[in-house]
């Protein structure tokens, strides 16, 4: 998985020789249809290679993989951004999420509902630049990182309410 992320890194996407995104007109007119626009192309064009997977994936950014993998990729700024290789649909699709949040913002189409953990995944992200996240959902280490921040969230709300602490809390 790693040595995909190196691959990605230095702006090789699968995906680069198709420049025809940054020269059509509609990119900035229609943002969301223009997605799905390309979101089927990729879907097309690996169907037709790999016939075992003849499924589409179900969510948002993502798209089955010649390996059975999962890849994830968001659109933003008017290109496509690659955020890795996943070895389940449900991780690539979080990969998408967690990207969304901090391109564009917490009210972004999601693939999943908002939960108690994920709507601290803002606060959590606002310690990080935009290519910070992208590079730890790209090797792997985002959701580990995320899931210490809520550990150490869970013990500072429990030190508060024992001890009657004024602290403020991070989140409304």
């Amino acid at each position: 998985m790693v040595s995909n992320a190196k691959i990605y890194k230095n702006g090789e996407t699968s995906y680069s020789n198709n420049s025809s995104c940054t020269t059509l007109p509609p990119c900035k007119r229609m943002k969301h249809d223009h997605h799905h626009h390309h979101h089927h192309q990729y879907h097309n064009r690996n169907n037709n290679n790999n016939n075992n997977n003849v499924s589409a994936a179900k969510f948002k950014g993502v798209m089955p993989q010649q390996n059975g993998h999962w890849g994830a990729q968001i659109y933003a700024n008017h290109q496509i951004i690659w955020l890795g290789t996943f070895k389940s649909e449900k991780e690539a699709a979080m990969a998408y999420d967690s990207a969304a949040i901090k391109i564009r913002g917490n009210d972004s189409h999601r693939n999943f509902p908002l939960t108690d953990s994920n709507n601290q995944e803002p606060n959590f992200q606002n310690q990080f630049t935009i290519e910070a996240i992208l590079n730890m959902i790209r090797d792997g280490t985002y959701q580990p990182e995320f899931a210490d921040f809520l550990r150490i969230q869970s013990q500072r709300e429990h030190q508060n309410y024992t001890s009657g602490g004024t602290a403020k809390f991070l989140f409304t």
